[in-house]
């Protein structure tokens, strides 16, 4: 028997990836230690789907928000 998809295909993960760069950028001038990690996590989500790249975008930029915070020393909290 076979069963239909439901629509949710892994092509409608690229939103994922766009939201975790736009949170990535956003880290780097207001919370970055929040918004890194949420870009880290969306583009873990985003290599799911066809659109790699977009999911390495995010995670590189949450792991520069990351490291700027540590090499500020917390200035920018």
């Amino acid at each position: 028997m076979r069963t239909e998809e439901t629509g949710t295909d892994r092509s409608g993960m690229a939103w994922a990836g766009w939201l975790g760069i736009i949170l990535g950028i956003i880290g780097l001038f207001f919370l970055p230690v929040w918004m890194g990690i949420a870009a880290i996590i969306l583009g873990i989500v985003a290599l799911n789907s066809p659109s790699r790249g977009l999911g390495w975008a995010a995670i590189i930029l949450g792991v520069i928000d990351l490291l700027l915070v540590f090499v500020v020393g917390g200035e920018l909290w």
